[in-house]
């Protein structure tokens, strides 16, 4: 939309301003989108240029298809991904090429705290907590669940 703003001569927040404003009139009633029908024009002209621009793209490259597989590999792919999108395997592994191990190492051994000090630790854990994180249960109701399991 630079490009375009450029060409009309006008910064392009202003350009892409006047498509917003054009889009918005297009659901007014018409008395009230003909004050700003100028606008309503533009975004008009604007995705007629755009669909043509494509048109012309998809022409060239189904001309060049005539000539080269790749031509049509490359819309393919593009253009339906779920199955003809290029898949990557990615396999993740140490320096003799064998799988990490991922074992999770407890930040705190609880039974060496007394009653009073975990129940301590359990209100500054939720303290704590991100916000983001206060619907998830509270930790002393996950504790209940594992000493009684």
């Amino acid at each position: 939309m630079e490009t375009a703003a450029a060409f009309a001569g006008v910064s392009p927040a202003t350009f892409r301003q006047w498509l917003v404003d054009g889009r918005r009139a297009e659901s007014l009633p018409r008395p009230q989108a003909q004050a700003i029908s100028l606008k309503v024009d533009l975004v008009a002209v604007v995705e007629v240029a755009i669909a043509d621009f494509k048109l012309s793209l998809t022409g060239g490259i189904f001309q060049h298809g005539r000539d080269s597989w790749q031509a049509w590999a490359w819309l393919a792919e593009r253009r339906f991904p779920d199955e003809f999108g290029r898949r990557q395997r990615i396999d993740h592994g140490n320096a003799e090429g064998e799988p990490f191990r991922v074992a999770p190492t407890p930040v705190f051994d609880p039974s060496k705290l007394t009653d009073e000090e975990l129940e301590i630790a359990i209100r500054l854990l939720d303290k704590a907590k991100p916000d983001h994180l206060r619907e998830v249960a509270p930790p002393s109701e996950h504790l209940r669940v594992i000493e009684g399991g």
